[in-house]
């Protein structure tokens, strides 16, 4: 038995209070990966014929760690670095919701407040279900809807009530968004930019893409190699998933943008959310499985006693990943351009954090 055990037993039989030892350190959740992990990082890629790949750690205010990998397309086009902009997909959704939650604190619209109520007329004529849907149904995947409608044959309608449990939803998303734009008379690429990336200085980051010519910029590609030409202009009367811009996954941004994001998320840097109403994004809104749930735009894995933060992104030549301790204030942002990126951002991410997440084995 070693003697501070034997002087720790012993004050306890007598009712004694030792004097406190030093602080327990907690273990560092994202470190930069090891040199042999770096080196054989293109080997990995070029096995998920992913041509790029842009990463960033942030510990506390700092960006601790940030680098790019690979092309941005074929041979001779630019090398990926940090500032490279990729398709956000579905990472688009967190900054979606904490500009949703700045409306909040400006009590320009109500977390509990039916939606419908906002538009003036029922956003889905006749369904009883969906005139009951919320900001916060929505955010935490509650709403009942499918994720996408991708022809005029499905329709939209919650498949259960909505808050009874979880089902991943874009549509509902789409709706918040319209939701927004109305209550303020602006366009969700004029919110976040006006409210989120001004004001956090996300200067390369936007909801639809920016005017000027961005040689810098990741392009997609197939899980063979090949190439994914950009989307043109959506037909009449698309469907929500085909319009840009799109609160669910139409962000364009960086590695090191987001990663400044990731500093506000946490605390660490002073944002124009309140702080309870930042930590009021990180509540669990409902079980998805034993260790996973869904808070407000983010999902939440359970380990060791630690609410983990996390989401992926999956649009097409697109893979990237999120993950956030907000006790420790780190974090770790993945952007990939190939249909095969999933491969390699989870091992980067285990390298990095040292487990395995429990994401990992549900997405």
């Amino acid at each position: 038995m070693q003697r501070r055990e034997f002087a720790t037993m012993a004050a306890l039989a007598l009712n004694v209070r030792l004097p406190a030892g030093p602080p327990v350190r907690r273990p560092v959740t994202f470190r930069t990966p090891p040199d042999e992990f770096l080196r054989d990082l293109p080997r990995l890629m070029d096995l998920a014929t992913t041509p790029g790949l842009s990463v960033a750690i942030v510990s506390g205010r700092d960006i601790s760690w940030s680098a790019g990998f690979g092309r941005t397309d074929g041979d001779g086009s630019l090398a990926v670095n940090a500032s490279t902009v990729f398709e956000a997909a579905s990472l688009s959704k967190p900054v979606f919701a904490y500009l949703v939650m700045l409306l909040v604190q400006d009590k320009a619209i109500d977390l509990d407040q039916p939606l419908d109520g906002y538009l003036g007329t029922p956003y889905v004529p006749g369904n009883a279900l969906a005139a009951t849907i919320t900001a916060r149904h929505v955010l935490s995947h509650t709403t009942g809807y499918r994720n996408w409608r991708f022809n005029d044959t499905q329709p939209l309608v919650p498949e259960f009530t909505p808050g009874e449990r979880w089902q991943y939803s874009g549509e509902g998303y789409f709706e918040l968004q319209r939701i927004i734009e109305k209550i303020t008379g602006k366009t969700l690429t004029i919110l976040a930019k006006e409210r989120v990336f001004g004001p956090l200085g996300l200067t390369r980051s936007s909801y639809e893409p920016l005017p000027e010519p961005e040689p810098n910029r990741a392009v997609g590609h197939r899980r063979g190699g090949l190439a994914i030409a950009p989307m043109g202009p959506p037909p009449p009367n698309a469907l929500p998933v085909m319009l840009v811009p799109n609160a669910a996954g139409s962000l364009r941004t960086t590695a090191n943008d987001y990663a400044k994001f990731l500093t506000v998320v946490t605390g660490a840097v002073a944002g124009p959310l309140r702080m309870d109403l930042r930590q009021g994004m990180f509540n669990r809104q409902i079980v998805v499985r034993q260790s996973l749930g869904w808070a407000l735009g983010w999902g939440l894995e359970s380990r060791d006693g630690q609410s983990m933060l996390w989401h992926w992104g999956d649009n097409p030549g697109f893979k990237n990943f999120v993950m956030v301790d907000p006790a420790a204030k780190e974090g770790i942002v993945v952007f990939t351009n190939g249909d095969g990126g999933r491969a390699v951002y989870e091992r980067l991410v285990r390298t990095s954090a040292g487990f395995d997440p429990a994401a990992f084995s549900w997405i």
